[in-house]
């Protein structure tokens, strides 16, 4: 969805080994934003690493969002 609505460059965290622990799935460009997401499944939350890191995120003045399968409408918005 983020490539087809011209976000780029989109840096995703496929596998998580070698990376810092709780580092976002996503990081997305577009314009002047810069948006971070953690990725979930349904019914897992996240780990305390991935709740400080989106909070320092967003203290730093980064957007950075917790999504599930659930949160679609809000991804679209956010993305739109």
């Amino acid at each position: 969805m983020a490539k087809l609505l011209g976000w780029w460059p989109i840096y995703h965290t496929r596998i998580s080994l070698g990376s810092n622990q709780g580092y976002p799935d996503l990081h997305m460009v577009r314009g002047g934003r810069s948006v971070f997401a953690e990725l979930k499944r349904m019914g897992k939350g996240p780990t305390a690493s991935q709740e400080l890191w989106l909070e320092r995120l967003r203290s730093a003045g980064h957007e950075a969002y917790l999504w599930r399968p659930s949160d679609l409408p809000e991804i679209e918005r956010v993305l739109g």
